[in-house]
């Protein structure tokens, strides 16, 4: 029998010791695996199977990353978090010369933060654990509430790292390329927007609050919203010197009709509305009708008590 004598090419094929065995007779079918074997053992290109594992493990996970990066509903979450109170840091990795970066967002409603969890965690395939902030006191602030914190680890959140934190550790602008979509301000809203529902005032008032970011990124997201949803927004400053933006009476309605229904029940009040029902329409409520408020707060005065809350 003819022995094949091995070419160049070949040759350059095996020298790739992160590519094992199996994957090399897909490269030459014409080649057995004894021989292939016997070939990169003369020329010293023996594999480490470890670390052909790890090349293998790095390159699913590259995959999956890509496929994230590529999720629609998953990028809008992350997106609409971060313009709200979440955030995007970055550590140096302890035993690798990289770093770490890692997303992390809740509530003081423990409903929300497990919801938010399930969410991210079917996208990453991993769960991460709900750590629970106690009350500490701030100067000018008082006491906070209880907090429930996720947090995820992932190469993934670099990505967005890098469009949120230009400059740094600190979030001032707003990513050129964000959309204001339903997801998007859903997130935005649940965590860092605020109601003012009041019968007798006839008060229906919505806050987007935007305390870290520059004034010419707040006018930037107010056009964004005027233009999309055909409706006024305001910016005010608050006594701390913040910015805010400011939705009033049926553009309030508008912007909570364009983000659809509260996810969990705990946030509902966020959707509470004092107007009664329209005739011959529907309540502007989001989860919840108005004839079941009473068993959740006093609406003695037709007042939502926990109207200011976030």
């Amino acid at each position: 029998m003819k022995t094949m004598i091995w070419t160049k090419e070949e040759d350059r094929t095996l020298a790739d010791t992160s590519v094992d065995y199996d994957q090399l007779q897909k490269f030459l079918p014409h080649r057995t695996k004894r021989a292939i074997w016997s070939r990169a053992s003369k020329l010293g290109h023996n594999r480490d199977l470890a670390i052909i594992r790890k090349v293998n493990s790095d390159n699913q996970r590259r995959e999956e990353w890509t496929s994230l990066l590529e999720d629609e509903e998953f990028c809008e979450i992350i997106d609409g978090e971060v313009l709200g109170d979440g955030c995007i840091f970055k550590k140096k990795s302890t035993n690798r010369d990289c770093y770490e970066y890692s997303f992390i967002a809740g509530s003081i409603h423990e409903e929300y933060a497990q919801y938010l969890h399930d969410k991210i965690a079917i996208k990453l395939k991993s769960r991460a654990r709900i750590s629970t902030v106690p009350p500490k006191y701030r100067e000018n602030f008082g006491w906070s509430k209880k907090f429930y914190s996720v947090r995820f680890s992932s190469v993934v959140f670099k990505e967005f790292y890098e469009r949120w934190y230009p400059n740094g550790s600190i979030k001032h602008t707003i990513p050129d390329d964000i959309n204001l979509t339903p997801v998007i301000c859903l997130h935005w809203y649940l965590g860092d927007g605020s109601l003012d529902s009041r019968c007798k005032a006839h008060m229906f008032d919505l806050s987007l609050h935007t305390e870290n970011f520059k004034k010419d990124s707040i006018e930037k997201l107010a056009d964004f919203l005027k233009k999309i949803l055909n409706i006024k927004v305001s910016i005010s400053r608050s006594k701390r010197k913040y910015y805010k933006l400011r939705i009033h009476g049926n553009d309030a309605r508008s912007f909570l009709e364009y983000i659809g229904k509260a996810p969990v029940r705990a946030l509902a009040y966020k959707w509470v509305d004092w107007k009664p029902k329209r005739k011959g329409g529907t309540k502007w409520q989001g989860v919840l009708d108005f004839t079941d408020l009473a068993s959740l707060i006093s609406v003695s005065d037709c007042r939502s008590k926990t109207g200011q809350k976030r």
